[in-house]
């Protein structure tokens, strides 16, 4: 299942319409995977971008019943195959401290925190 964001829960219209799976796994230590379902979300476009990033604190449901939290982001790509196209943020996350407090504030009023 997929989901489209066109403006974060602040009212903010992102540049093109994120498009993001809400199904996906995750690796174990151990080995293996285990699959996951995004329950809830909120997001946030980072006063510290141009619009071309997107913070999401994410609710995921584990196939074994478990709960946790995520906070990742996408970002307009640059170089190669993903410029211009929403990428996946595959390193740590950089948000202000105003706009992450913003973001649980968010995440609280949806009751994922």
């Amino acid at each position: 299942m997929k989901a489209e964001l066109k403006k974060d829960d602040f009212g903010r219209l992102l540049p093109k319409p994120v498009v993001f799976s809400l199904n996906g796994r995750a690796r174990k230590i151990e080995g293996g995977f285990r699959s996951y379902e995004v329950r809830n979300y909120a997001t946030i476009v980072p006063s510290n971008s141009k619009g071309d990033k997107v913070a999401f604190l994410q609710d995921l449901e584990f196939d074994d019943g478990s709960r946790e939290l995520r906070l990742c982001y996408y970002i307009i790509g640059q170089r190669g195959r993903m410029s211009g196209k929403w990428a996946w943020g595959q390193f740590a996350l950089f948000i202000p401290k105003e706009d992450l407090l913003k973001l649980v504030e968010k995440g609280k009023e949806k009751g994922i925190v």
